[in-house]
């Protein structure tokens, strides 16, 4: 049976392990949300999901659209060009390692569309720069 909380935790562990993506986000990668003072991470997001069923063998199929994206503070926008190409760089039609426990081996892993806007939360500007990235897996 597909874990989709292990595929996600291989995708996180993916990027937060990445050097060249720390120097651009040093304060981390997060599952929805960053720890409260963060002012330079990464955050993924499930999007959507979707399964393809067999009539016997239940699920056979499944993909997982995530957001993945560079989030600042300012109006600088050089460090999430950076972030962003190097988020493309680690996911889009590469390989993923799944754990075990996920059930599941990678079928792909590419680009959907892309995202980027800039927000005012309390008189403070983010912008937020990245894609939606699909990971389809089938069952181990």
């Amino acid at each position: 049976m597909i874990d989709p909380s292990e595929v996600e935790r291989a995708l996180i562990g993916k990027l937060a392990g990445d050097a060249l993506l720390a120097g651009f986000l040093p304060d981390g990668v997060y599952f929805d949300l960053a720890p409260q003072g963060s002012t330079r991470f990464a955050i993924v997001s499930l999007s959507t999901s979707r399964g393809l069923d067999e009539l016997d063998d239940g699920i056979t199929f499944r993909a997982f659209v995530y957001i993945v994206k560079g989030v600042t503070l300012g109006t600088s926008g050089s460090t999430l060009a950076g972030a962003d190409k190097r988020i493309q760089e680690l996911i889009d039609r590469q390989p993923l390692a799944l754990p075990a426990a996920a059930g599941a081996t990678l079928f792909v892993s590419r680009w959907v569309d892309r995202i980027r806007y800039t927000e005012t939360v309390a008189n403070e500007i983010w912008q937020h720069r990245g894609a939606r990235y699909e990971i389809s897996v089938t069952p181990a």
